[in-house]
């Protein structure tokens, strides 16, 4: 799933069951919208979430985009230790 935001950048979340989808392709959707719920591709036994941003179109080349979480503190080395985001689910 991509979320394509208005100044540009691209957040891809992968790992995800089809049938989690909270949203339909092509929805408008805001800042804190559930869009999905946490479930496995079956790639792995366990459900878990790939995320990233890239500034463009190009998810897989153009790099990513450091992220804060709302419920983390900016890190150089990414999301402080034992922090937890909730999941709905699937």
């Amino acid at each position: 799933m991509t979320v394509s935001h208005e100044d540009g950048p691209i957040a891809a979340y992968g790992r995800l069951s089809q049938r989690c989808a909270l949203v339909k392709p092509g929805a408008r959707v805001a800042q804190s919208d559930p869009i999905t719920r946490n479930g496995s591709s079956r790639a792995s036994d366990q459900p878990h979430l790939h995320f990233h941003v890239s500034p463009s179109t190009n998810t897989i080349e153009s790099g990513t985009l450091p992220v804060t979480f709302s419920n983390t503190t900016a890190k150089p080395q990414g999301l402080r230790r034992g922090a937890k985001c909730p999941t709905l689910p699937c």
